[in-house]
């Protein structure tokens, strides 16, 4: 329970002895609920109405009776959890689910990615990369994999079977060597995640003036233009 909503909804304020918990009225100090020590917490066990203005009767009033209010003050918690808190404290409470949008929030294992923003005014200048496989049917020729190059102006894909990972530094230099041919642009950059199948490219990369982008890790969103491709 939040101490401090509790008081300054009800008008009251909260003395903690040793082993007493008691709630008094502000203004006369007058007694309204007292809590005794038990297993480290204050239990209330005898809460009833004991004057016409109490804790107790301003807490149930009819406009904090909503399931917002509640399951606010209560963590967050599931409705069945609060329902069975309102039935044992024998408090009125029929208010209906209400979309919690902290719950939502917390419940995210990630925020959403954005679409990107950059333009692209010709062929090559940014190429994604990945790797799909192994598959449970071999190709015609025995592949198991095939590595996947999209450009990120015209969006064309190219497409390349391979039978082990060991392969894409041999056929990414194949690749530029076509392409650069056949479209008269050179290729600048290239974006791949983390595997280590790609991080043996700086060593063909940093020679040829081709930047290498990586992806953080866990982020497949980042290289979406070929992971959507499959």
């Amino acid at each position: 329970m939040s101490v401090s909503r509790f008081a300054r909804d009800n008008h009251v304020f909260f003395e903690f002895l040793a082993d007493v918990c008691l709630v008094k009225r502000q203004g006369t100090n007058e007694i309204l609920l007292q809590g005794k020590l038990k297993d480290g917490l204050y239990m209330f066990t005898n809460l009833v109405q004991t004057t016409p203005y109490s804790a107790y009767t301003t807490a149930i009033s009819t406009d904090s009776s909503t399931y917002h209010l509640w399951h606010s003050r209560f963590g967050h918690a599931q409705p069945r959890v609060i329902h069975q808190i309102m039935k044992i404290c024998n408090i009125p409470f029929t208010a209906k689910r209400e979309f919690c949008e902290s719950c939502v929030v917390r419940k995210s294992h990630q925020l959403p990615f954005t679409a990107s923003q950059t333009i692209y005014s010709k062929p090559l200048r940014f190429v994604f990369i990945d790797i799909w496989g192994p598959s449970a049917t071999p190709a015609t020729n025995g592949a198991t994999y095939y590595i996947s190059f999209v450009d990120a102006y015209t969006r064309y894909v190219w497409f390349y079977l391979i039978h082990t990972k060991s392969q894409p530094l041999t056929v990414f230099k194949s690749f530029k060597l076509y392409v650069e041919k056949q479209i008269g642009f050179e290729l600048l950059s290239i974006q791949t995640d983390n595997a280590k199948e790609f991080l043996c490219f700086k060593s063909f990369l940093s020679p040829n003036g081709v930047t290498h982008c990586l992806t953080c890790p866990n982020t497949h969103e980042q290289n979406g233009f070929v992971e959507r491709k499959y």
